[in-house]
């Protein structure tokens, strides 16, 4: 559900409808970079999509909320030794998704794919 709402936002950016385009359509992405994203181009989501700016911006926190809630699940989760790895190495263990490829060039034409990956 998650790839409709990013390919119109990505496509935006292409036309340059949107404040930092080349960072919409840069990758990787992590998912809080996405809604950094959408939240800064608020306002010319709503002039250019109208009612349907509301949908993109749902769909978008949506699924950032769910990856929020996963990696707080998987901290509360980590074993002992895990926790004692992370504190011994000084590198805390953290969970993100990444968008690492986005094929959306011919978006009207053809089908539209994403690779991403969880950390």
């Amino acid at each position: 559900m998650m790839i409709y709402p990013f390919t119109k936002l990505r496509e935006m950016a292409r036309q340059g409808l949107l404040k930092d385009s080349e960072a919409i359509l840069s990758l990787p992405m992590t998912a809080t970079d996405a809604m950094q994203l959408v939240e800064s181009n608020s306002d010319e989501l709503k002039q250019h999509l109208g009612d349907d700016a509301e949908l993109l911006v749902s769909s978008m926190k949506a699924v950032h909320q769910r990856y929020e809630d996963l990696a707080k699940k998987q901290r509360e989760s980590f074993s002992i030794l895990e926790k004692a790895k992370s504190y011994i190495s000084g590198q805390e263990t953290t969970h993100h998704a990444e968008v690492v490829a986005y094929g959306d060039t011919y978006c009207q034409n053809e089908l539209v794919y994403a690779v991403g990956i969880d950390q």
